[in-house]
């Protein structure tokens, strides 16, 4: 998404492949967007979420992500936290050679930025200015530990990134950081329940909706996966 005005606001920007640079800077062009004042936000650290901010990025222009993900970017740029990583699913039952292919294959490393720089870290209730709009960043641990969404009072948006979509559940992993990743996301919805959004923009293709009814949708389906999950792991012992 894109906030024009004095300064531009660029929210997320895809991943660090051909195709969605090309695509970014078409899009940017064909708008006649100034790229030495535009600035960006990344609502989480996934990359493709945050995969070319650094090379979009021009000289005096901003980088804005949560404090609490902001470093979660930089640990992707290192083979050794990779490593570490991979080490944990091997311990929970995957295979070297399922590591060796993931290696070469995981858009979450490989399209992830290579340089980090410029950037500013945002905390809960932050507030951004642009296009003549207040935006209020609001926390919402869960797909990530510091996902952030942009709420603007005044037109009643919310830029929602991961944490609510309509056309899928949004990925709820394991993060050491997160003892209970899932329940962190159903605190993080009930955060945003009577929020009262007209116009929704969510991360990933065009659906969208009423928030509160999203939210009741998401939160029943998590009451029934756990026990989806036990009832095939009950009929395939070991």
């Amino acid at each position: 998404y894109l906030i024009r005005g004095e300064r531009s606001l660029l929210i997320d920007t895809g991943f660090r492949w051909a195709s969605c640079r090309l695509a970014m800077e078409r899009q940017l062009e064909e708008l006649k967007v100034d790229r030495d004042r535009m600035d960006i936000f990344a609502t989480h650290l996934h990359s493709d979420h945050v995969g070319l901010a650094a090379e979009l990025l021009r000289p005096g222009c901003r980088l804005f992500i949560g404090e609490i993900d902001g470093p979660g970017v930089e640990d992707y740029m290192d083979d050794d936290c990779w490593r570490d990583l991979y080490a944990e699913y091997v311990k929970d039952g995957f295979t070297w050679e399922e590591i060796d292919h993931l290696w070469d294959s995981n858009p979450a490393q490989e399209a992830a930025p290579d340089v980090w720089a410029q950037y500013r870290y945002l905390k809960d209730g932050d507030v951004l200015s642009y296009g003549g709009h207040e935006l209020r960043c609001i926390l919402t641990p869960g797909h990530t530990p510091g996902h952030m969404c942009l709420y603007g009072e005044e037109p009643r948006w919310l830029f929602s990134g991961d944490h609510v979509l309509f056309h899928i559940t949004p990925n709820i992993c394991r993060w050491q950081s997160m003892p209970d990743a899932l329940g962190s996301y159903l605190e993080s919805l009930e955060k945003l329940r009577g929020l009262p959004a007209e116009r929704l923009l969510p991360g990933h293709r065009k659906e969208t909706g009423d928030l509160d009814t999203r939210i009741g949708q998401l939160e029943e389906h998590h009451r029934h996966r756990p026990h989806e999950v036990l009832d095939i792991v009950g009929t395939a012992p070991g």
